[in-house]
């Protein structure tokens, strides 16, 4: 367990899903909030939470950067 708080102290202050299981969450992008379970948002362990927006555009500039050979 002690390992675990030593990863959790290097970490960006955030929500994780357990400790905000009966609230709200912000997007890390747009600041939108909404009630969990935030159907369509995601989240990453290091960052935070993304709402459905912006995961949208963030998967775009994701393979806007891929070679045309993927597609």
């Amino acid at each position: 367990m002690a390992a675990r708080r030593e990863y959790d102290e290097g970490m960006p202050d955030h929500e994780s899903p357990a400790q905000a299981a009966n609230d709200t969450v912000s997007c890390r992008g747009c600041g939108h909030q909404a009630p969990l379970p935030a159907l369509g948002w995601s989240h990453d362990t290091e960052f935070g939470w993304l709402c459905e927006a912006c995961v949208r555009v963030n998967l775009r500039n994701i393979e806007a950067k891929l070679d045309t050979e993927w597609w």
